[in-house]
């Protein structure tokens, strides 16, 4: 039995800890009077997103006038900055570590796809960035939150590294408090324990956008809705005298009330300027008010940190009067911030590994994926564990427990199974569309119905409506508990339109119908790489639907041996801006297997990315062979935006190609504050040149040879999928307007 209290440490960078003594603050919450009679200062910080920034300011004006405080209460963003500031975080140091978060990752749940496997990697395509829902007992299921708050989480553990070891805040450098809001009584919580980074989650748990944070018990939102400004929460802990810093709930203008989505913000608004009216009437005459005028600065105005820094410094200053009196000599103060900062421990020692409770993950397939062995291991060792566990697909959230075993240190670690699961439905969508060329539309929807065995068989149905009417169904059947090795039987049902050209002009459209089962077996070589090797059998038929081009043939009979090795480090499938991308296919029809036609087709693209500050640029390149004469439905396709965007979609088709492009895209500001809101999270600008070689072309009005193209495109990660505006200019007078939203759905 574990003899001592639990340590409890949330994710992120440095969540073990060999400081298992408490570090006991000067100023402990119970004391009545200090040396030399001054008064208590406690500080009060209230919420306001993005605006909360403005706080780093004034704490950077109170170290400058050497004004002591002897605790802090902080709600929302203000109980960010207040717990960081009273772990003792340097100053210099919070101010830099604000300056690289990246808070478009920060406000997102995507895991890092460079560590995910190829399977979920393949799941990608065609589907909504919107969360993933569950259906159980034919009732859907949702997440509490359109995030789940994993790299939120991850963020705020790396900033409290400085409080493990820890667990009740007044131990803390400086005393510190933050208010959430129970979502079932709508009551306020004042949270005094730890871990310091599950307390900061809690906090700043937006409603209806983060999912509420459970402590003891409770679901926990942001407290920004009962107690924006815990004037009161100070006043109990120290303050003789509070310095309450109140960024103000600007409300919206009637104007800008255009939506439910709008109305729902003003509703907030409205509840917290409220709350603050409240707290702001119960100040003394001693008290030191410091409001910063921060104007059209909004929540998500995250990229304006400078000026929120720069506003809280002047608001602060014209107190300056108040403040000073508060103020101690310059060695008193000298000694007193000495005694509050705390040195970040750089590695953490471990005596074992252990795995909480699990109810539908098999825990011994975990295991022996956990890389931690006891030991000296660092912050971001655990860090890169815990996301290697979160990238699975089975958690909303991945924790770490630091117990004590006698005088054994235990790494506990955590996962959070999806209370939605462990059936999952996603939805999809892609569009693209070229003027003068029509529109290609398809609808995705997807079902997963994971852990059907305790080795992790998933069985996997997909269905596609538009351009391309597909069903597929695949079960997924790892061989052994941890082994590498798989098998995938699977049933494909396909009606797609081909369109035909003869020069320039679109001589037809036909319809290819495929009925397929298909067997592979595969083994996952490193989590990144997989190879498969299978076998498929069954018929196909073509139809003509536009124009005169005849349809390769009526029907015929399909039998062929397939495989595919994938290699895939590419941080993004759509934007890439680091690592690379392999993946070798061969189709090889033959008369053996039942096949009217025998031939060998393969395929080979590789894609890489490299990136400096925001600037990324990328290379492609692909070859095409076939040793025989295959139909016009099996061969290589050139054609389209990025693959010779000068072009229509398809127009080249040939029996042997090879393809080249160079890349270039742009980091950019989304409009309209948009990136934070969660419709857009990240916005880039770019262009590329294009060449595609063809031989043995199917059409005898386009010549063999090489073809040139470039493009300029305006691209967005949104909320339904990559959106990409884009002009492509071919030789001659070949141009092209593209519209692209959404990725289709590839049938491998």
């Amino acid at each position: 039995m574990f003899k001592s209290k639990s340590l409890a440490c949330a994710l992120g960078f440095g969540l073990a800890l060999s400081l298992f003594q408490p570090l006991r603050s000067h100023a402990a919450s119970g004391e009545t009077a200090l040396a030399g009679g001054r008064p208590r200062v406690g500080l009060v910080l209230s919420g306001g997103g993005a605006r909360g920034l403005a706080h780093i300011g004034v704490l950077k004006v109170l170290e400058e006038l050497h004004v002591p405080v002897d605790c802090i209460a902080g709600t929302s963003m203000g109980g960010v900055v207040g717990g960081v500031y009273a772990s003792g975080m340097p100053l210099a140091e919070m101010e830099e570590q604000a300056r690289r978060i990246d808070w478009s990752v920060a406000f997102q749940d995507r895991p890092d796809r460079r560590s995910m496997t190829t399977r979920r990697k393949g799941e990608e395509s065609g589907y909504l960035a919107l969360p993933e829902f569950g259906f159980r007992k034919g009732e859907v299921l949702m997440p509490a939150g359109v995030l789940y708050g994993q790299n939120m989480e991850m963020l705020f553990a790396r900033l409290a590294v400085r409080s493990h070891g820890i667990d009740d805040l007044a131990e803390l450098p400086i005393p510190f408090k933050a208010v959430a809001t129970d979502i079932e009584s709508g009551e306020a919580v004042v949270l005094g324990r730890g871990p310091l980074s599950l307390v900061m989650r809690a906090t700043m748990s937006v409603p209806g956008v983060m999912a509420p944070v459970e402590i003891d018990g409770r679901a926990l939102i942001d407290g920004g809705l009962v107690n924006n400004l815990p004037v009161d929460v100070a006043r109990g802990m120290c303050g003789d005298v509070l310095i309450a810093v109140n960024l103000g709930t600007p409300l919206l203008k009637r104007a800008e009330i255009r939506s439910a989505l709008m109305v729902g913000v003003q509703m907030v608004n409205i509840l917290t300027e409220q709350n603050v009216r409240t707290s702001l009437a119960s100040l003394k005459p001693s008290d030191v008010l410091i409001s910063p005028q921060l104007g059209d600065i909004s929540a998500g105005a995250f990229d304006r940190m400078d000026d929120s820094i720069a506003v809280g410094e002047a608001a602060a200053r014209r107190v300056e009067g108040a403040l000073r009196a508060l103020a101690v000599s310059e060695p008193e103060y000298r000694a007193w911030r000495v005694a509050h900062l705390r040195e970040e421990a750089t590695d953490y020692a471990v005596d074992e590994v252990r795995i909480g409770p699990l109810k539908r993950v098999n825990p011994k397939v975990l295991a022996g994926d956990v890389g931690l062995k006891p030991g000296r291991v660092t912050g971001e060792e655990f860090a890169s564990e815990l996301n290697r566990i979160y990238e699975t697909g089975d958690f909303e959230g991945v924790g770490l427990k630091m117990l004590r075993d006698g005088d054994r240190n235990i790494a506990m670690l955590e996962p959070r199974e999806k209370s939605w699961g462990p059936d999952y439905l996603r939805f999809g969508i892609s569009l693209s569309a070229q003027p003068g060329e029509g529109t290609a539309f398809n609808l995705v929807a997807s079902h997963n119905q994971t852990w059907l065995n305790t080795l992790g068989g998933e069985w996997r149905n997909l269905l596609q409506l538009g351009q391309r009417t597909a069903f597929l169904s695949e079960f997924f059947q790892p061989i052994g508990t941890r082994s590498p090795f798989f098998i995938a039987p699977r049933v494909l049902l396909s009606d797609e339109d081909l369109r035909a050209y003869r020069g320039d002009v679109q001589v037809g459209q036909f319809a290819r119908r495929q009925a397929l089962a298909g067997l592979e077996g595969g083994v996952e070589i490193v989590p990144f790489a997989e190879l498969r090797l299978g076998v498929l059998a069954g018929r196909e038929r073509f139809v003509n639907s536009i124009g005169s081009f005849p349809a390769p043939s009526a029907s015929r009979r399909l039998g062929a041996w397939t495989g595919r090795f994938d290699y895939d480090q590419l941080d993004n499938v759509n934007f890439p801006t680091a690592g690379q991308r392999l993946r070798l296919d061969v189709y090889a029809p033959r008369q053996a297997l039942q096949a009217e036609q025998a031939f060998t087709r393969s395929q080979l693209d590789w894609t890489g990315a490299h990136s400096w500050g925001k600037d990324t640029y990328s290379a492609q390149v692909a070859f095409g062979h076939s040793n025989d004469d295959m139909l016009i439905s099996d061969a290589f396709a050139l054609g389209g935006f990025q693959t010779l965007s000068g072009y229509a979609q398809g127009r080249f088709r040939s029996r042997d190609m090879s393809f080249g492009r160079l890349g270039y895209q742009r980091v950019i500001k989304p409009p309209l504050g948009l990136e934070l809101g969660g419709i857009i999270s990240r916005m880039y600008a770019g262009g590329s040149l294009e060449a595609g070689h063809i031989g043995h072309s199917y059409d005898q009005l386009t010549p063999d040879g090489t073809y040139r193209s470039a493009s300029l495109f305006i691209g967005a990660e949104t909320l339904i999928g990559p959106v990409f505006l884009g002009f492509g200019q071919g030789e001659g007078d070949h141009r092209a307007l593209w519209l692209s939203i959404g990725v289709p759905w590839s049938l491998r």
